[in-house]
């Protein structure tokens, strides 16, 4: 678990990992810190054992943090997790069950955890869209994204592959390591309930908004040309979109395209979304699925653009993407 200033999601969540851990005599747990300047390191002393330590980075950066916990390994798997991750009650055993399997590269089930407030019901939503195209996408043999807050996969095959991590480069890593799978059997997707993990909501728009841009940045750095090819089409779809409302406004007949444009992309976004709740037992919001239909043109818009223009920043530093 790489970390950098976490103190808060250590206070919060850090008693259910280490019962998690301690339940099986197959799993080690490695904190790498990341230069943090809070109390984080000391919340974890009191936890450390045989099979749960801490490195302190010698280098910076999550990427060279998830290294040097590598490296640190005992075990064949390697779970990378972030701090503010929840994960379920069986968690740790449906895990386990996942590294029986001949496949190097896991993706693992995530989600965002909703909460009262209707910024957090949005960001909910959104990301089941993500949940539901992560998962098809890779069963279909075909996987486009992964996320490195919740994935597994063998020390050897990041060993074998870590040259193509783009170290130059300061998120991706996940991704990167995705590509590097030279056939379809190497790379799994976990469909499992026991292994949806949860992670919180962003609390504002900024820093929602530097949380997307620093994904959406590493983007154009990818090798693979479906990958590539499927944000292409999300960023047509929506410039389609405004271009219609543009020729709208000068030829009014043109108000039935842009409504029926709006009304069939709402719909089979609609219909993602609901099948994604289904699958993970969350309640599904028709508000705020509609709600998020007539956000979405502008942040699919912007969000995009941004990726390729700013350098955004995290814990306290400006990201390379």
């Amino acid at each position: 678990m790489p970390f950098r200033n976490e103190s808060a999601a250590f206070k919060k969540n850090i008693n259910v990992l280490i019962n998690q851990v301690n339940a099986s005599d197959l799993v080690e747990l490695i904190f790498v810190n990341d230069h943090s300047e809070d109390d984080s390191v000391r919340i974890l002393e009191g936890y450390f054992s045989e099979k749960i330590r801490i490195v302190h980075a010698t280098g910076y950066g999550k990427k060279n943090a998830v290294k040097e916990g590598v490296e640190a390994a005992r075990f064949e798997y390697i779970l990378t997790l972030d701090a503010d991750i929840e994960v379920h009650k069986d968690w740790i055993f449906a895990l386990l069950d996942m590294t029986k399997s001949a496949a190097e590269f896991i993706i693992l089930p995530l989600e965002v955890k909703p909460n009262e407030r209707s910024f957090g019901c949005l960001q909910a939503m959104e990301f089941l869209s993500l949940y539901a195209v992560t998962g098809a996408t890779a069963m279909s043999g075909y996987p486009m994204m992964c996320n490195g807050a919740h994935l597994l996969f063998s020390k050897a095959y990041y060993e074998k592959n870590i040259d193509k991590l783009r170290f130059d480069i300061s998120s991706g890593d996940d991704m990167f390591l995705m590509e590097a799978a030279k056939t379809d059997d190497e790379v799994v997707y976990a469909n499992s309930p026991a292994l949806i993990a949860q992670m919180d909501a962003e609390i504002s728009l900024r820093t929602f908004i530097r949380q997307r841009v620093r994904w959406s940045g590493k983007t154009r750095h990818l090798k693979s040309w479906r990958t590539k090819a499927f944000g292409l089409l999300v960023v047509l779809l929506q410039m389609s979109f405004w271009l219609l409302i543009l020729l709208a406004l000068r030829f009014n007949a043109l108000w039935y395209v842009v409504l029926f444009f709006f009304i069939v992309k709402s719909a089979f976004d609609i219909m993602l979304i609901n099948a994604a709740s289904s699958r993970t037992g969350r309640m599904f919001s028709l508000y705020y699925c509609v709600l998020l239909a007539l956000i979405y043109p502008v942040y699919g818009l912007i969000i995009p653009v941004l990726g390729l223009l700013v350098r955004p920043s995290w814990k306290g530093r400006v990201i390379s993407t």
